[in-house]
């Protein structure tokens, strides 16, 4: 049973999310920089039943890992954790983008942001149904449910490959890093881009400093992207990515 099946009988039961329209179909979020370059690099060095991404939006990061998977015959399945209720950005820019009739981030109706309503059409029309899982939570909350599901044997495995697109906000960044890394299984790699916002950049550079990395993967990622040096003998930055071997 994969990662997929196993959330839908020990947590949703038949009330797990149902991929059912195409009418909030839309791919114009314009902030989904995932590279398939370094897809390609962590898959060539692990082999993922469960990755996991933090942060989602409409799904653009989650349907790229999905759309390789597929290609390369992979059993990964993708599990994204996110509240689907945008950032402080997105909601101080709402009034504006209504007034001069631009495309916005949340799309309010009844106050409320139709963020996850789009995540599941995007979802459906890639057919990526039975590949990506929503868990509707804060990164917080979704995480620590991961671990109690495991623990109590729901479950039977944890993330190697974790995405972390989330908070963006510095200190707050830094309590996702210690926790998306504690949940992450050995021989694993938390990743994210982002890496030019100062709140990003400052709190990775900040939690590298805690940490021992594993070398030889941390070696081996960095041959397949190229790249010539590792911050702090830690940290690998690839074209505004950053990536943390365990």
């Amino acid at each position: 049973m994969n990662i997929i099946e196993e959330l839908r009988q020990n947590l949703f039961l038949e009330e797990y999310p149902k991929f059912f329209d195409l009418q909030n179909v839309d791919f114009n979020f314009p902030h989904t920089h995932l590279q398939k370059k370094v897809i390609d690099a962590i898959f060539k060095n692990i082999d993922s039943d469960f990755y996991l991404e933090i942060g989602t939006m409409h799904g653009g990061s989650a349907i790229a890992v999905a759309e390789y998977v597929k290609k390369n015959n992979l059993k990964t399945k993708i599990v994204c954790i996110d509240p689907f209720c945008g950032d402080v950005n997105m909601w101080a820019w709402e009034k504006d983008k209504k007034i001069k009739n631009e495309w916005n981030y949340l799309n309010l109706k009844n106050g409320r942001p139709q963020i996850y309503e789009t995540f599941l059409s995007n979802i459906k029309y890639t057919n990526n149904e039975n590949n990506i899982i929503p868990i509707c939570a804060t990164s917080s909350i979704g995480i620590h449910l991961i671990k109690r599901l495991h623990k109590e044997n729901r479950i039977s495995k944890l993330p190697n490959i974790i995405y972390l697109d989330s908070a963006h906000i510095e200190g707050e960044t830094y309590f996702e890093l210690q926790k998306a890394y504690s949940l992450l299984t050995k021989g694993g790699i938390l990743y994210g881009d982002d890496f030019g916002w100062r709140g990003v950049k400052n709190d990775v550079l900040k939690f590298i400093e805690t940490i021992q990395i594993n070398q030889k993967l941390t070696y081996s990622i960095k041959e397949n992207l190229g790249i010539e040096e590792v911050i702090f003998g830690k940290l690998l930055v690839y074209r505004n990515h950053w990536l943390i071997c365990k």
